[in-house]
């Protein structure tokens, strides 16, 4: 499980590993088969051994640039980017879940070349989802609006769209807690009119009510 949590934050696990009934798995998301079809699958790897990994199951995305898994109430979650089929970076972008030994697909959300998400625990006891936005490279256009997803494996479909926050070409998302506050950064890289000379932006969960 991955709980970013204040300054225990850099002791956890990357976001892209899971620790399920005691077995150790890596997400590795690929963005082309072959450098070149966006259309492919990517591999989630078994730990076999010490620092020794092994395939265990594929399956489908498209352009998929990131990767973040999440224990909560017991059930192991993956979301999954993807960013571009080479003709649009509206892309839908998926939810996961590890049933009977492998990820099956659980919900679909719309995203706009997504590069990367991070599941946070907030303050207030409730798990998040950030996925950052990056925006149409082709057209120069950066400007846009990520989504944060609240997760409740208990609702149907789990993901429900909280807010979303104005980004410029955001790359990834790293939510974290101070002093019994949660706190969300987002690395924003790329801006219309002032290139890559831009400031990222914190923001703060605010309190309950």
């Amino acid at each position: 499980a991955t709980r970013r949590r204040g300054a225990a934050a850099a002791a956890t696990p990357p976001q892209w590993q899971a620790c399920v009934r005691g077995q150790t798995y890596l997400v590795a998301a690929q963005t082309r088969a072959g450098g070149s079809d966006p259309k492919t699958s990517s591999t989630v790897f078994k730990m076999i051994r010490d620092a020794a990994f092994s395939p265990h199951h594929d399956f489908p995305t498209i352009g998929a640039a990131g990767a973040c898994t999440i224990e909560a109430k017991g059930r192991h979650f993956l979301f999954v980017c993807n960013s571009t089929d080479d003709v649009t970076p509206r892309q839908d972008s998926e939810l996961f879940e590890f049933v009977k030994g492998q990820y099956a697909s659980l919900q679909k959300v719309p995203t706009d070349a997504a590069l990367g998400a991070c599941f946070f625990e907030g303050a207030d006891g409730r798990v998040y989802l950030a996925v950052a936005s990056y925006g149409d490279k082709q057209e120069q256009d950066f400007r846009r609006n990520s989504p944060v997803y609240e997760l409740d494996p208990d609702a149907s479909p789990p993901l429900r769209l909280v807010q979303e926050l104005a980004t410029r070409g955001a790359n990834n998302f790293f939510g974290f807690d101070v002093d019994g506050r949660t706190f969300l950064v987002v690395a924003n890289s790329q801006d219309d009119n002032r290139g890559s000379h831009l400031q990222s932006t914190v923001w703060r969960l605010a309190d309950a009510g």
